[in-house]
């Protein structure tokens, strides 16, 4: 059986990463928006 910590630990870092790259390809697309008004 595998530590349970390590999978809480991956999934975050997994959760985490996919977060900042919503939020980086947001404000990336509103850049554009904004830029192209």
């Amino acid at each position: 059986m595998p530590p349970l910590s390590h999978h809480i630990r991956r999934f975050m870092l997994t959760r985490t990463v996919r977060i900042l790259m919503e939020c980086n390809c947001g404000a990336r697309l509103r850049l554009y928006h904004f830029k192209n008004r």
